[in-house]
């Protein structure tokens, strides 16, 4: 049995008072406090288009039905009239903040709390060659001398 991969998860509050709700964030650049559009149920008919604030971002193994998109300034939307009223979504990705919209893969280190990490400089101390080379484990799994894993995956 497999583990489901690391996704980047951002808690979401939808109103003033709300609370956060955990949502799949594929964007690195947004980060807490950020103003977002969302869509909430986004993989079935009722899929909605709402705004709420980044409280917190997570990497976890979750799978989420709602998505944040965009930045929320980044997002326009006018009224056409030409067929009936329609509400028209504008997105400008020149607004991006530094990065474009790029799935991110997951940093796993970061995320390790001290007293892990402080296990895996006792694991590195044990099984690094020389002085300064990463520590190989299993399966393309290293761990540097700070204590951080990585992948070759």
């Amino acid at each position: 049995m497999s583990k489901t991969p690391l996704k980047r998860i951002a808690y979401v509050r939808l109103s003033q008072n709300g609370k956060p709700y955990p949502m799949l964030c594929p964007r690195e650049d947004l980060g807490a406090n950020d103003q977002v559009e969302v869509l909430l149920h986004a993989d079935s008919l009722n899929a909605t288009y709402i705004d709420g604030v980044i409280t917190e971002v997570t990497w976890q193994r979750w799978k989420c039905r709602s998505k944040v998109l965009n930045c929320l300034s980044e997002v326009t939307y006018t009224i056409d009239d030409t067929d009936g009223l329609k509400w028209v979504r504008h997105v400008d990705l020149t607004r991006r903040a530094g990065k474009t919209a790029e799935l991110s893969e997951p940093k796993i280190a970061p995320y390790l709390k001290q007293s892990k990490r402080d296990e895996m400089l006792h694991i590195y101390e044990a099984t690094a060659g020389e002085d300064g080379e990463d520590a190989y484990l299993c399966d393309g799994v290293w761990i540097s001398r700070d204590g951080l894993v990585k992948s070759s995956n």
